[in-house]
């Protein structure tokens, strides 16, 4: 699960390219496209209503987005009782060491694939 919320990556993005006083214009552009505006677009007022196990991964100085407020925000919010988050240190590269984590380091994905997805093949 990725818990960043696109208004934290909007934000995070404006912020990088210098056009923060343009988020209203940007919204309304989503609009005329069909989209949503950013504040809309985001998991945290659903993400109660997620009971399953979580495993959730965020680069923690992620260039793109707010973190570690938002990835933390929204884990909180989760209605999981199984849930753990691991954060990617001493990067700010979403793709290259966040995305590349777990092909790098599987220990953590296949345990816990190994505890949960046993309720899944049982049923």
């Amino acid at each position: 699960m990725e818990p960043s919320s696109i208004t934290a990556i909007f934000q995070a993005f404006s912020e990088l390219l210098k056009v923060s006083q343009y988020q209203e214009l940007i919204d309304l552009e989503l609009l005329k496209m069909g989209a949503f505006p950013a504040a809309d677009m985001t998991g945290q007022p659903y993400a109660s209503k997620v009971t399953m196990p979580n495993l959730s991964l965020q680069v923690r100085n992620d260039a793109w987005t707010k973190n570690p407020e938002d990835g933390q925000k929204t884990f909180d919010m989760l209605g999981s009782k199984e849930k753990e988050m691991i954060w990617v240190e001493d990067t700010t590269h979403r793709f290259r060491d966040g995305y590349n984590y777990f092909g790098r380091y599987p220990e953590k994905i296949l345990a816990f694939f190994a505890t949960y997805m046993k309720y899944f093949c049982e049923s």
